[in-house]
């Protein structure tokens, strides 16, 4: 079960610090796993406010998908075990953009080294 105002402003386009909060593990319609990822934006307009990103793990997709582990500091390479309960609490900064379906999570990235993201324990549902 889960909770949405389909009368809400769509995210503002930007880049921001943001924390896995939740996780959802799902089939793609040929069987490949994927995950949606929910992120709370901890910092800018929309702070405590989240955004999901679908992230489908196929052949086609492996440098992204290495991409995106190793921006979770989770294992990548040739062949791992991914276990996406681990990705909870973790932080990257999410870029944001708005696509003709609404907000999307376009891209992550590393926070800086010396940069904090703010801790938060608001989430909002």
């Amino acid at each position: 079960m889960f909770r949405v105002n389909l009368k809400e402003t769509p995210v503002k386009a930007g880049t921001y610090p943001a924390r896995v909060v939740s996780i959802r593990e799902i089939k793609t319609k040929n069987g490949d796993p994927m995950v949606f990822v929910d992120w709370l934006l901890l910092e800018g307009p929309d702070a405590n406010r989240i955004i999901s990103q679908g992230v489908a793990f196929v052949p086609q997709m492996v440098g992204r998908n290495n991409h995106f582990l190793n921006v979770l500091e989770q294992p990548h390479g040739d062949e791992v075990e991914v276990d996406p309960t681990d990705w909870i609490d973790r932080l990257a900064l999410v870029t944001v953009a708005l696509e003709a379906n609404g907000s999307q999570v376009v891209e992550i990235a590393p926070i800086p080294k010396g940069q904090t993201a703010p801790v938060t324990d608001d989430i909002p549902f």
